[in-house]
This record gives C-alpha cells, structure tokens and sequence, in this order.
C-alpha cells in the first residue's frame, strides 16, 4: 500500500496540503500588494497634465415635485410641441 494513504501519514499529509494552501495565498497577496505599490507609485510621479481630467454632468431641465402641479409655461409648451 502507498505510504502517502496510510491512516497514520493521513494527519500529516492533510498538513502539507493546508501550508501549501496558505503559502499560495500569501505568496498571491505579496504580488498583489507589490503591483498595487508600484501602480501607486507611477500615478504619483505623473505629471498634471497627463492625469485625466474627471468628467463632469451637468442638469437642464430639472422639475420638482411642486413643479409637476403647476400649468407649463410657454417655454415648456414650445419644447415639448417641437420636432426633433
């Protein structure tokens, strides 16, 4: 019989497999951590004009709920009676 599935090897060998579990996940966080250092590092020394500039909205036409009461302006009836 193989010396690996013997009862008595059994507790040991459930051992090596959970270390070997965990040094994989701490070897995968390691990297993680020293690419996450690295990006870091290159978004810091970027010049300004290179970053992107962050988008920005902007609102038109925007009702309240005591708007929804009251009788449409002129402007309002040309915008919705116009053809776009």
């Amino acid at each position: 019989m193989n010396p690996l599935f013997d009862v008595s090897m059994a507790m040991y060998v459930a051992l090596i497999v959970a270390l070997a579990v965990w040094f994989g996940i701490f070897f995968y966080l390691w990297r993680l951590d020293a690419q996450a250092r690295q990006l870091r590092h290159r978004i810091e020394t970027l010049p300004e004009q290179e970053i992107a500039p962050t988008s920005v909205a902007t609102l038109r036409n925007v009702r309240t709920t005591s708007d929804v009461s009251r009788q449409p302006e002129t402007d309002d009836l040309e915008e919705s009676t116009s053809i776009h």
